[in-house]
């Protein structure tokens, strides 16, 4: 089942973006993905960014009022994030939930946390909001772009249990990058996010 879903995001990423070579990289995650290869491949991307940001000088020195916007928009919208983990805690309650979940319950550690609270959302977020959403965007506009890659970010995680939280995460963040013109402001928000995530699985 995940790799007919692979082939299907493949094929229609090619077919949808046949003119844009940029478009590679959505189906190239897919199929490195196949490999067990993806982070890999994520990281690669993210490497090749900082380099392009380094070389325009686009990178920004991390202030404070960044930490602060970005941890201020995740707790407005925070009510909201919970109230779809309920919906989806009832309407999906016997399937599992994510596995990276499951080892911050049971197997925490130093490496688990870093991944999960800085080199995720850095990862991802970069890809994302810097690469997929403007590319997708550039075809469809704002709305739709947000809806296809907030989809795109829930369906890479594999669970149906945190889809739809994991879906309006990414439509938080997509609009925020929109909003600012800025990937460190996703990056931040996702951060906030998971260490909240981490802190309820150490409570429970």
């Amino acid at each position: 089942m995940q790799y007919l879903l692979h082939l299907f995001l493949i094929v229609f990423s090619f077919y949808l973006f046949k003119n844009e070579w940029t478009i590679l990289l959505i189906p190239s995650y897919f199929l490195f993905d196949i490999v067990g290869y993806a982070h890999i491949f994520l990281v690669v991307i993210t490497f090749l960014s900082f380099i392009i940001f380094f070389y325009e000088k686009k990178l920004y020195v991390l202030k404070f009022n960044d930490l602060k916007d970005s941890l201020e928009k995740l707790i407005v919208c925070w009510p909201l994030i919970l109230l779809t983990s309920l919906v989806s805690m009832l309407l999906f309650n016997n399937f599992k939930e994510q596995e990276i979940v499951t080892k911050l319950k049971t197997d925490l550690s130093f490496t688990l946390l870093v991944s999960s609270i800085l080199i995720a959302p850095v990862i991802e977020e970069i890809f994302f909001r810097k690469f997929v959403y403007r590319i997708i965007k550039k075809k469809f506009g704002l709305f739709v772009g947000a809806i296809i890659v907030s989809l795109m970010f829930s369906v890479i995680h594999y669970n149906l249990y945190s889809f739809g939280t994991l879906f309006l995460l990414s439509i938080i963040c997509t609009i925020k990058y929109e909003n600012t013109g800025r990937v460190i402001h996703p990056i931040l928000i996702h951060s906030f996010f998971n260490l909240t995530m981490v802190l309820f699985s150490l409570i429970k």
